[in-house]
């Protein structure tokens, strides 16, 4: 089994490397149709993929694992193949598992330590290391039994890592440890960066941290919601358990799926850092559809790549992203000041005056650049100035102040069905629009915009109405978000 995984994990094509991990994961019948959407490629590409990894299942000879197919594709285990067996055979005990986690998030520096710490002696450890290194050898890696740390090619150390993690998953014993959870989280970001490429060493532990987090939810498809508080744990240190309560909201409504959803959700913490949510939420609104085609912009354009092969900069990748996170910083200090975006009597500035702002603002910030960093990169200030103009406005349309819609609902409920009303018509319109419920005995002391009435048919005080159905209907609600959208534009 193991060898069949180290076939496919080290083949050449990637989507055919994917397929494999969907098919996994899933344990279900999949239609064509679906894994063609999941790898983002034709369907006679998939059938192409899925011929290819028959022929590999068909040299292996390997009956531990079956790949059954008609109109739908199932790869699954057979029916003598125990993972519990497995996990035994090639670790031995309990302990020894328990031993590999402990020294892949390197929680002792050294082997003295760990005995101390443990209770047992070297010759016990070193023994069972000595165990572990005969399996890891078909790996092309090994255990450093002295300095307690991984030695071989990183691509092999990557290999075994997924391997590992599949075990993990598979064998329940270890899914409810905290020791496994946090473990999870370091070896996934591992995974993550070499497959976005990333350098490390360019990347702040805070920033580890959540691409990390999301890394779980992209790679095991079940996030541990139910272990929050454990991870909290590891994150209170971080001050950002406020965002990962967000991002769970988030979460919940937009399933990740690719790279380019986990580099839309790394834009928005990217972005989130510089604001201070709790105080500017009633007033900021984020269209998650802008959003999602901002940070595929931002993955698909490549600006850095190109820039930095204008300018023949070395370790290109490294700089990549070394410049896109400092541009992102120059971003984001434009939007935390609110006063950018605002004149004098407190009215919302043209877009044009914006411009203006913006390359008053970005010259300023690209001559500190030069100065901190000597980089040629940012002479060229007309340049960088109009391409990433182009982003900035993108993003000033993801992240925009605008006016409170207040809404009045009218109807002949009783009043626990007339609050379910309300909730529904709320979370309908609250992720695009900034809008607010107010109630049927006060709305007289507001200027209100809309009533939604399933009674009356008419404006009252030429307010506009909208008429609806008990119980409610799409059609109803598909009416109600035109008027609020109408008047969203006219403000």
């Amino acid at each position: 089994m193991e060898k069949f995984i180290k076939n496919i994990l080290s083949n050449k094509n990637y989507n055919l490397v994917s397929l494999v991990e969907y098919l996994l994961i899933q344990d279900r019948w999949c239609n064509i149709y679906e894994i063609s959407q999941h790898l983002n490629c034709s369907e006679r590409n998939v059938r192409r993929y899925i011929d290819e990894l028959s022929c590999i299942l068909e040299r292996k000879k390997d009956d531990s694992i079956i790949l059954k197919r008609n109109q739908r594709v199932k790869l699954e285990l057979s029916s003598d193949f125990n993972i519990r067996s497995v996990t035994n055979i090639i670790f031995k005990e309990d302990y020894s598992v328990k031993l590999l986690e402990t020294i892949l998030l390197q929680k002792y520096k050294n082997i003295n330590i760990l005995s101390q710490k443990e209770n047992m002696s070297e010759n016990n450890i070193k023994y069972m290391i000595k165990n572990i290194n005969i399996y890891l050898k078909t790996y092309d890696i090994e255990i450093n039994s002295s300095k307690l740390t991984f030695k071989g090619k990183e691509s092999s150390i990557r290999i075994f890592f997924y391997i590992f993690i599949w075990y993990l998953y598979k064998d329940h014993r270890f899914i409810s440890s905290e020791i496994f959870l946090y473990n999870e989280l370091k070896i996934s970001i591992n995974t993550l960066c070499l497959d976005l490429h990333l350098n490390l060493n360019y990347i702040k532990q805070k920033e580890l941290v959540f691409m990390l987090f999301v890394s779980i939810t992209r790679y095991n498809n079940k996030c541990h919601f139910n272990d929050y508080e454990i991870l909290k744990k590891y994150l209170i240190p971080y001050e950002y358990c406020t965002f990962y309560d967000k991002f769970i909201e988030l979460y919940s409504r937009h399933k990740i799926s690719n790279d380019m959803e986990v580099s839309f959700f790394y834009l928005i913490f990217i972005l989130r850092k510089y604001f201070d949510w709790n105080s500017i939420q009633n007033k900021m609104v984020y269209d998650l559809n802008k959003l999602r085609n901002t940070a595929a912009y931002l993955a698909t354009e490549n600006l850095m790549i190109t820039l930095s092969q204008e300018h023949v900069l070395s370790t290109k990748i490294e700089r990549q992203f070394k410049i896109e996170l400092l541009f992102l910083h120059i971003y984001c200090d434009i939007f935390k000041n609110v006063d950018f975006y605002f004149n004098e009597d407190n009215t919302y500035i043209e877009f044009s005056d914006i411009y203006v702002r913006y390359n008053s603002y970005i010259s300023k910030l690209l001559s500190e650049l030069y100065e901190s960093t000597k980089l040629p990169l940012f002479l060229e200030t007309k340049i960088l100035r109009n391409k990433y103009f182009y982003i900035l406005s993108q993003l000033i349309g993801c992240f925009y102040f605008e006016k409170k819609i207040l809404i009045t609902i009218m109807t002949d409920l009783p009043r626990n069905q007339h609050r379910i009303l309300e909730d529904i018509i709320y979370d309908k319109l609250k992720i695009l629009y900034n809008i607010e419920i107010i109630e049927l005995d006060t709305f007289n002391d507001y200027e209100v915009d809309i009533i939604i009435t399933n009674i009356i048919n008419e404006e009252i005080n030429d307010i506009p109405s909208v008429s609806i159905n008990v119980p409610l209907q799409k059609n109803d609600l598909n009416k109600i978000e035109s008027v609020v959208r109408q008047i969203n534009f006219e403000a």
